[in-house]
């Protein structure tokens, strides 16, 4: 799914499809960017994963994007807490966040970092969304819903409230869609008596 495809069913929705359009494809395009980063953080998609070697003199890891939720980090395979420099305790091995996608270890040590991570993806018109096709409507609502905040109108409000309605709904579809796959089916034997 491209970002000029979402941008097509968006404007149908808002029914803006002559030119001259009403939202420029600039500002669409940043309210996909911005939604796209909020349901990637909202259902932890997609994931990827950063994988390094440190020593004691180059304990430094830049994540090659921002980082919108840390999901887990292991040093030689043993889970790090994840920590700011207020939280940190004294003798534990942290990961400390410095920014967005810099972060350190509390201790000067050698050995293989693991950083499993939601990242940032910004998008052009022509590329290709980091999520699914399955989000193209969740998608489409909220950056609907954003554009319908723009006009300031009696309407408007009527409209940013079914968006808001839809994605509830939306949100709460793709929420069992993927408790589904992630939780292990459990099957009972039974016995007609």
């Amino acid at each position: 799914m491209t970002a000029k495809e979402v941008l097509y069913f968006v404007r149908e929705n808002l029914r803006d499809t002559k030119q001259p359009y009403r939202f420029s494809d600039e500002l669409l395009l940043g309210f996909l960017n911005q939604e796209q980063n909020h349901i990637s953080h909202l259902f932890n998609l997609p994931i990827s994963v950063h994988r390094q070697d440190i020593t004691p003199q180059n304990s430094d890891i830049i994540l090659p994007s921002v980082a919108l939720k840390i999901l887990k980090a292991l040093c030689n395979n043993q889970p790090l807490a994840i920590n700011t420099l207020q939280s940190l305790k004294p003798h534990d091995i942290s990961l400390i966040f410095i920014d967005l996608q810099v972060y350190e270890l509390s201790k000067k040590i050698s050995g293989f970092i693991e950083i499993f991570y939601v990242p940032s993806t910004p998008n052009t018109i022509d590329s290709t969304l980091a999520l699914s096709d399955i989000f193209l409507d969740l998608l489409t609502y909220h950056i609907c819903k954003r554009a319908t905040q723009i006009e300031t109108n009696t309407n408007n409000l009527q409209r940013v409230q079914f968006y808001d309605s839809l994605i509830k709904g939306e949100e709460d579809r793709l929420a069992k869609i993927i408790s589904s796959i992630n939780s292990n089916k459990i099957l009972t034997p039974y016995r007609k008596v």
